[in-house]
């Protein structure tokens, strides 16, 4: 069977296993109702945050992807506790140090476990990911500046006297620093 009919067969499946009050809540979302409106409409009796969180775990279980896919690792037997536990694991991770005694120790070799601080590292940045607890990573947004603008800009310039005079003095500046950045380079490569 193709992945296609796979996942089409994995929602028919999820329908079936839809209960009614869980129907209701999602036809009440449909409808644009409030999740705590349409989960106390339904007959659970949750307010707020409670609300929210149950609305949205129904929503995403059988409409997401990525609920589908929390489906199909929970059918599997993987769950939170089970990530949980394995990046406990991951958390104490070591390794075996096989070190030689020298001759006057009684020589041969002996086996240490030590912690694999690369590892615990991985495994550290894992969970706060998760947690949502680290520091998003910058991102570097790209301008596209359109050939108008740039038209735009060009004459602004052309027609300010102080900006083209600001404009010239640090070019200035800029040649006079190479210049000096190469004689210096030059003196260094004389001496």
């Amino acid at each position: 069977m193709d992945t296609k009919k796979k996942g089409v067969a994995r929602r028919l499946e999820l329908e079936k296993e839809l209960t009614p009050k869980e129907a209701q809540v999602l036809y009440g979302l449909a409808q644009g109702k409030r999740a705590p409106k349409a989960v106390q409409e339904a007959g659970y009796d949750l307010k707020g945050a409670q609300a929210h969180a149950l609305a949205e775990g129904i929503r995403r279980k059988y409409t997401d992807a990525n609920g589908y896919l929390l489906v199909a690792l929970e059918e599997k037997g993987i769950d939170m506790n089970l990530v949980a536990g394995k990046l406990k694991e991951g958390l104490d991770a070591s390794y075996a140090l096989k070190r030689s005694l020298p001759e006057e120790e009684g020589g041969g070799t002996t086996v240490e476990m030590v912690p694999d601080f690369n590892v615990r590292h991985k495994y550290l940045e894992t969970t706060l990911d998760i947690m949502g607890a680290r520091a998003p990573k910058k991102q570097v947004t790209e301008t596209v500046t359109t050939h108008e603008e740039t038209i735009a800009v060009v004459e602004g310039v052309r027609d300010n006297p102080a900006v083209l005079a600001a404009l010239q003095r640090r070019l200035e500046m800029r040649k006079k620093t190479v210049e000096v950045t190469i004689n210096d380079t030059r003196e260094t490569e004389d001496d």
